[in-house]
């Protein structure tokens, strides 16, 4: 990802131009100002008489931690800077990152329309006083506590997450992993800032799924004809379904890291599988690994369905090292 020439010359924009093939995907932005308009009306607008409060028993082991209002608040800088890279230099990824916006805010905003939902998690008081803590003061103020559910902090930092595997597809794994890094924090940070309860979390997963499954998986449309098509490698709702279950387990295990009363290696080892189930390059370098080997493949191999999920790769490389 680098500075070259735009891929269209915005300077011979006209009003007359705008429906033509060079110029049609800006049309996709007019969604930006209706879904702001909406938001305003069910934030500040709409009289709700019942609000459902989303809340579960991890909430309440999981601290504040005003640390996360960085990356949360990077997640605005994310978002209007691939919306402006893609806009300039790749306008195929434009066009899928602003359709999975569409689509996936569009689910959120029907939700919160139908089911009106509220958090109570945050701390009247501050253990410490700082500027982070200060500035957070204020957010709570400007920001209510209503429309949570799914959150879409967490679907907005998916659709960049997703964009930008696009446009890493060619380059080395360390800025793929530093990516999801970026990711990974923004929606932890919704927890840790007591933004959002944890189930908000886990709401926004399956709405980015169906997201990326339209508008990011190239074989589309698809449709599994059966359940074991689910688990065929060639499946791409396999993969839709390791990568989201791979995401799940991986923010449950960082969590734990950092709570010790959640356990973090069950869940971290989960993870991993998943992601190797749907990442070749990730199922090679784990056969590579000597632990991986002596201690979890025997499992695996005992396991009819962790065969039919992770073994196939395995099996490559022994026979390649016949």
């Amino acid at each position: 990802m680098y500075l070259h020439k735009p891929v269209v010359d915005y300077r011979q924009l006209r009003l007359n131009k705008l429906n033509t093939p060079q110029y049609r995907h800006l049309l996709l932005l007019l969604y930006w100002p209706v879904y702001g308009l909406l938001f305003l009306y069910v934030e500040r607008f709409r009289v709700v008489e019942n609000w459902h409060a989303v809340h579960c028993a991890l909430d309440d082991a999981i601290p504040f931690c005003e640390a996360f209002l960085i990356p949360y608040m990077f997640w605005f800088i994310a978002l209007v800077g691939m919306s402006l890279y893609t806009l300039l230099y790749d306008t195929e990824i434009f066009r899928r990152f602003q359709k999975f916006i569409i689509l996936t805010y569009s689910i959120a905003m029907l939700t919160y329309l139908l089911w009106p939902t509220c958090q109570q998690l945050r701390p009247e008081t501050f253990a410490r006083d700082n500027v982070l803590t200060r500035f957070i003061r204020g957010f709570y103020q400007f920001d209510t506590n209503t429309n949570v559910c799914p959150s879409v902090h967490v679907i907005g930092a998916m659709a960049v997450q997703f964009a930008a595997s696009d446009l890493l597809r060619h380059k080395e794994a360390g800025w793929h992993i530093i990516s999801w890094v970026v990711t990974l924090s923004i929606c932890l940070s919704t927890v840790f800032l007591k933004q959002h309860s944890i189930l908000d979390v886990a709401a926004a997963l399956p709405v980015c799924a169906l997201g990326y499954a339209c508008c990011f998986v190239s074989n589309r449309p698809f449709a599994a004809k059966n359940v074991r098509n689910v688990f065929r490698s060639e499946s791409p709702l396999k993969h839709i379904l390791c990568l989201v279950l791979g995401i799940v387990f991986l923010v449950v295990g960082i969590i734990g890291l950092l709570i010790p009363v959640v356990p973090q290696v069950p869940f971290l080892t989960a993870s991993l599988l998943f992601f190797a189930a749907c990442i070749p390059g990730l199922r090679k370098r784990l056969f590579s690994i000597k632990v991986f080997r002596e201690h979890l493949l025997p499992h695996i191999q005992k396991n009819r369905h962790l065969r039919k999920l992770l073994l196939k790769e395995e099996d490559q490389l022994r026979e390649s090292s016949l």
